[in-house]
């Protein structure tokens, strides 16, 4: 049998009698040898659980039939349940709501019953967006309505005209997406995944930022504090790092830090056991009057970096955060532990609220095999599959037991199909109010995220979509000639609660470097600024886009209000981006690099206010009040071949941007040779930045694993290569400290702080002679710190605190 009908597609209530024939559906039976089989699908073919509101589908149960049952004279059921009312098929071929506290379940269908029933709900049809639970069951005249031996089938369907996000009803449609059956080939997940906690940023030094003596975490947006490997309170250094010589164990050490001698002294030090190879991060807060450090990490026996390629590694993750009183540093000591049980992504502070984006990735076994177990009544869910078991959950202090973080009712669904599809992830965002942390409140997304983004009042999220064919329960990544997308979510900040505010899409992605891709977004009251990438990042249909976006008035879309396009010469890629209140500043770089100032001041009618070729390029962007702009990045040289260029050593290069149509490098330096590095260009954090009183200058003090010896003239690598692919041996490493002037336009360097010292003589095989030292490379720079405090350096590097005065430096 096979009974084609529209589902919703008359929706009318009727009035009728309680049915006493008919079992109500709070009295259920299941059988074991009885199977119920859904069969949801596009046009395509594509088995899936979500659907856009444009596109046909099919949904089809097979039922089979109990032995003894098949030939008996029976009823047929279907229940539907729409968003959050429930409707019934009726034996006169009409959908009608249905409250089972006021009537019976009817039947849509009386007949002699097959050994194998088969129901066509839905034929190639659309569905308006909502939320779909489907069930159906069957009785003969001597038994109970036999119902579906598990939950209730279920689907999403979005809306296909807008990007909004869905905001889940019905904990089933979780349970369904995630199920095992629905589990997605995560190999392509982390391509452009979010960065991790220590983000990225720097600090506003424009002429209203309050000078202090002491240089604080660079950040991106001035009162948007970001979590770093260190922390000061001007008196005292708060660093992370291995302990007892144990690189899976790490402690928070206290040093006492002095300008006038430059001295630091151990003066504190506290143990985490949890931590097992991850690299935690710090903020230091003033909290009811006490000074409070709060120290994030991720308890797990797995070293992860930024880019996540197979999130299910994780999916076991914990984040461990304590607040720990530092009001003598001598004898700090934790107050409160919280433990969530999903993994840091990132985080940032505003005022007294920490604001922690973690990651879940649910795993489910499929067990749809057993039907013994099921409860049928619309109000209660079977436990097997149950979502609300695998959200993530939170926990204070030892021993305490674990509650639910969020509940699947909290969590919104990004807009997706089968061609689009989303992952299993849940990515969670948590404001916790540092005076009373155990009043915390949370809201989720169930999809994957790539970048995190804040400003003073809103929250962003970000998503680049690529490409890809689904086959199999298989992601192929297939880009052909379709364009990248990005999708973007915002909610806004207000006390006690994260309200979102609307979603939207623009063309292009954010970048494969995760270190930079909050980087490229920026907002101003109320407008949004994304640059994204386009075409090819290696050869010439790279371009680069940025698009200006808005809340619509009903507040459940983001407006792309204005853009500009194709900025950069054929073939370049963007290397920096920077937006500062209404203006935005883009490096993109083949051969030279073109530094671009955008004017934002009419957001619907964006400019290009000027345009500077220079040698080399930028990888990050500073800004020095509202005239002048720092760049740090890298010099380059052509090579022998037409087209190509090599990176060469460190270069700081000082912008006057004061006048838009005539731009101008007034200063720049260039540290080392090809092979030359430094942390700064991964991590702004690296930066530290001090200005002076009259903010017409600034120390800088930046770390530099220094590479310009030639290389052994005998390695056979170097025979007719491009002289300009010459890769330099290293030669120290240490923290280098510049006077940045605006004044009389000028780039100095006051000295070197040196740590590591390649050896004096090497031999053919890069050793020293009668050693076994290594002349090529020194210890990295990736996790260099540095604190500026008066006219001293405090440079913190391979677990140790070397401090000296400024006018003592090399």
């Amino acid at each position: 049998m096979k009974i084609s009908i529209a589902l919703l597609s008359c929706l009318y209530i009727l009035s009728f009698a309680h049915a006493n024939t008919f079992v109500p559906i709070s009295k259920l039976s299941t059988h074991s040898d009885i199977t119920f089989k859904y069969d949801i699908q596009n046009k395509d073919n594509n088995e899936n659980h979500a659907f856009l509101s444009n596109e046909p589908i099919d949904i089809h149960v097979t039922i089979d039939v109990k032995k003894n049952d098949i030939a008996q004279y029976g009823s047929l059921f279907l229940v539907a349940q729409y968003n959050e009312t429930l409707y019934q098929y009726t034996l006169e071929d009409q959908w009608v709501e249905w409250k089972p506290q006021e009537s019976a379940l009817l039947p849509f269908l009386n007949k002699v019953l097959n050994k194998q029933e088969v129901i066509s709900i839905v034929e190639n049809q659309t569905l308006p967006a909502g939320e779909f639970l489907i069930y159906t069951g069957y009785q003969t005249e001597r038994d109970q309505i036999i119902y579906h031996n598990k939950v209730p089938s279920s689907l999403v369907v979005f809306d296909s005209s807008q990007s909004a996000l869905h905001k889940v009803k019905n904990k089933q449609i979780l349970t369904e997406l995630f199920s095992h059956k629905n589990q997605r080939n995560q190999y392509f997940s982390g391509l452009a995944s979010i960065p991790s906690v220590t983000s990225f940023s720097p600090v506003n030094t424009s002429a209203n930022t309050s000078v202090t003596s002491v240089s604080q975490t660079n950040i991106q947006e001035v009162g948007v504090d970001e979590s770093d490997r260190i922390k000061t309170d001007g008196n005292h250094l708060y660093t992370l790092e291995s302990c007892d010589s144990d690189p899976l164990k790490e402690c928070i050490t206290v040093y006492k830090i002095d300008n006038s001698p430059a001295s630091n002294t151990q003066s504190g030090q506290l143990g985490n056991e949890t931590n097992l190879g991850q690299q935690g991060s710090l903020y230091l807060k003033e909290v009811n009057n006490n000074n409070v450090l709060i120290h994030l990490s991720n308890s797990s026996n797995f070293s992860i970096n930024d880019t996540w390629y197979l999130p299910s590694f994780w999916q076991n993750n914990n984040t461990d955060i304590r607040f720990i009183d530092v009001s003598q540093p001598d004898k700090i000591s934790i107050v409160t532990h919280m433990t969530i049980d999903s993994a840091t992504l990132s985080s940032r502070l505003i005022d007294d609220v920490l604001y922690l984006v973690t990651r879940k990735n649910p795993s489910f076994i499929d067990s749809t095999s057993d039907t013994t177990k099921f409860t049928a009544d619309v109000s209660v869910l079977t436990k097997e599959l149950d979502i609300n078991d695998q959200l993530p959950t939170i926990s204070f202090n030892e021993n305490s037991d674990k509650t639910p973080l969020i509940k699947a009712t909290d969590c919104f669904i990004p807009s997706h199909n089968s061609q689009k599809p989303t992952e299993n992830t849940v990515i969670t965002i948590t404001a916790i109010p540092l005076t009373n942390p155990k009043s915390y409140y949370s809201t989720c997304i169930a999809g994957n995220i790539d970048t995190f983004y804040m400003s003073t009042k809103s929250l962003y999220l970000a998503s680049s979509q690529y490409p890809v064919s689904f086959s199999e329960n298989s992601i192929i990544y297939n880009p052909g000639d379709a364009e990248m997308e990005t999708e973007i979510h915002k909610f806004s900040l207000a006390k006690g609660q994260l309200n979102y505010r609307g979603s939207g899409s623009i063309s292009g992605h954010l970048g494969w470097n995760t270190s930079k891709q909050a980087f490229r977004m920026g907002e101003y009251e109320g407008v949004l600024k994304v640059a994204t990438s386009k075409g090819n990042q290696w050869d010439e249909t790279s371009s680069t886009s940025v698009s200006v976006l808005k809340e619509s008035s009903d507040r459940t879309n983001l407006e792309e209000i204005s853009s500009l396009h194709n900025l950069g010469k054929p073939g370049e890629r963007l290397f920096a981006a920077r937006f500062i209140g209404t203006r935005g500043y883009l490096v993109t770089f083949k051969q030279t690099d073109p530094l671009y100032v955008l004017n934002f001041k009419d957001p619907e009618l964006p400019e290009i206010l000027g345009e500077l070729e220079v040698q080399g390029y930028s990888d990050y962007l500073h800004p020095i009040g509202e005239n002048y702009l720092l760049g740090i990045g890298k010099n380059a040289i052509s090579g022998n071949e037409e087209d190509s260029a090599f990176f060469q050593g460190i270069k700081l290069s000082l912008f006057d941007v004061s006048n838009a149509k005539n731009l101008r490098e007034v200063k720049s330096i260039i540290i080392g040779k090809r092979g030359t590095e430094s942390a700064v260009l991964q991590d702004h954090h690296a930066l530290a930045w001090l200005p002076s009183e009259k903010g017409n200058s600034a120390t800088l003090s930046i770390p530099i694993q220094l590479n310009d010896r030639k290389q052994t003239q005998n390695n056979p690598f170097l025979i007719n290569a491009d002289p300009a692919s010459y890769y330099y041996e290293w030669t120290h490493t240490g923290l280098y400290t510049f006077n940045i002037s605006t004044d009389t336009p000028d780039i100095k360097l006051l000295g070197k702080l040196l740590t590591d010292k390649a050896p004096e003589n090497c031999n053919e095989f890069g050793l020293e002679l009668d050693s076994e030292i290594s002349c090529f490379q020194g210890q990295q720079t990736y996790n260099d710190r540095a604190v500026i405090q008066g006219n001293s350096v405090h440079y913190f590097h391979n677990n140790s605190v070397f401090s000296s005065a400024i006018s003592d430096l090399e």
